[in-house]
C-alpha cells in the first residue's frame, strides 16, 4: 500500500504571492508517492515545513516534473517545523557547479519554478505518519520592477 500525499492550491493570492500547502502521509514503508504541485511559476521564496508525526531521519526531495531536476531535498529532515529560504548553487557553462572561494563567497541563486514539481517522501515512519510542505512563490516581478519598466517605458 501506498502512502498518500494530498495537495490544494490555496491560501491567498495578493501582490504576486502565491501558496501551495500539500501534506503528506507515509506507508508502511516510510514512504509516500510521487504527486503533482502546482504549476507554480516564479521565484521561489520560501518552504515551510510541517513535521507532524514523521521520523527524524525522514528524507523530502522535491524534483522539477518536466526535467526531472532536483529543485531542493530535505536529509533527515527532523521532527521540528522549520522556515526554510532555498537557494539554487551557480553553475558555470558546461554544468558544473561553482565552488564558493574566499573571493567570491556568492554562489547561491534564487530558485525560479516553472510548472509542476514532484515530491518523493522516504523513511518517514513505519506507516500513517503524516506531515507537509507549504511553498510560497512570487509571481511575476515586484510592484517596483514593475513600476521602473512602465516608468522607462513612458518617460518623456
Amino acid at each position: 500500500m501506498a502512502g498518500t500525499i494530498t495537495g490544494s492550491r490555496v491560501l491567498h493570492r495578493g501582490r504576486g504571492i502565491v501558496k501551495n500547502k500539500v501534506n503528506f502521509t507515509v506507508d508502511g514503508s516510510g514512504d509516500a508517492s510521487v504527486v503533482n504541485v502546482g504549476p507554480l511559476f516564479g521565484k521561489l521564496v520560501a518552504v515551510d515545513y510541517d513535521a507532524g508525526d514523521l521520523d527524524t531521519g525522514v528524507v523530502i526531495t522535491v524534483k522539477d516534473k518536466a526535467t526531472g531536476a532536483t529543485v531542493f531535498s530535505l536529509s533527515s529532515a527532523g521532527t521540528t517545523d522549520r522556515h526554510i529560504r532555498p537557494t539554487g548553487v551557480i553553475t558555470d557553462n558546461v554544468g558544473v557547479a561553482v565552488t564558493a572561494l574566499a573571493a567570491s563567497p556568492n554562489v547561491n541563486r534564487d530558485i525560479y519554478l516553472s510548472g509542476l514539481l514532484t515530491i518523493v517522501v522516504s523513511a518517514g515512519g513505519s506507516g500513517g505518519e503524516s506531515g507537509g510542505l507549504n511553498f510560497t512563490v512570487q509571481e511575476g516581478l515586484p510592484a517596483t520592477q514593475q513600476d521602473q519598466g512602465l516608468a522607462q517605458s513612458y518617460a518623456i
